[in-house]
This record gives structure tokens, sequence and C-alpha cells, in this order.
């Protein structure tokens, strides 16, 4: 039981810690280029709606996120091939990076009708 509970402790954190991730990159890394209804530290909860807005120009709403759900797909750990560096050349230099777990994040994304910015797959 002791086990189960500090298993889904754990669980709720990488949760939540996710979800602010998504936000963060979701809304231009931290330039303030869009906004939600909430401080960044707000801590959402499942199938939250969030609404992004944009910060620079309209203020319309751009679009709507709800995390469905995670899952952990594996526990540590994990090593991922990451960009670190450009070398003389001009090549790309890899490093191996370990993760604590991988962990898939399900969501629904809408985004507004004639809103004056899109947010495309690429923010994801």
């Amino acid at each position: 039981m002791i086990n189960e509970l500090k298993e889904e402790e754990h669980y709720e954190k990488a949760f939540i810690s996710l979800i602010r991730l998504i936000i963060y990159y979701k809304t231009g890394c931290g330039t303030g280029d869009t906004i939600t209804d909430n401080p960044i530290n707000h801590i959402y909860g499942p199938n939250e709606v969030i609404n992004i807005y944009d910060n620079v120009d309209t203020g319309d709403l751009i679009g709507t996120l709800r995390v469905t759900s995670a899952n952990v797909l594996s526990e540590g750990p994990n090593y991922i091939s990451q960009m670190a560096s450009i070398d003389e050349e001009g090549n790309s230099v890899y490093e191996e990076v370990p993760y604590a777990q991988i962990i898939q994040i399900n969501y629904v994304y809408e985004g507004t009708a004639g809103a004056s910015k899109r947010i495309s797959g690429v923010q994801f």
C-alpha cells in the first residue's frame, strides 16, 4: 500500500511537471508572446482547459489545450542522444543524456478559427 502511494505521488509530480513544460514551450518558450489565464506556477489538473492568448498584437484567444492523460512508457535510466554543439566543420555533435523516465502526454489542442496567430505541431 505504501509503495503504491509513493508511485502514485511520483507519477502525479511528473504529470504536473510535464504540464508546466508543455505550457512553457507551447507559449513561446517563455518569451511572453502568448499568455494563459493563470500564472506560470499554476498547477493544472487533468482535463482542465488551458486558454492560450496572443500577448503581442491582439490579446485574442489563439486556442485551447487540454491534457487528457500521461503514461509512463519507460522507467530509467533512459539515454537519449541529443545535439550538444556544432564542431568546427559545421557538423552536429551529439551526447547521451540520461532521463529518469520517458512519459507520453496525451492532449487535445484546438486552434481558434480566424485567430491572428496560429500554433502548429512544431510547438508541441
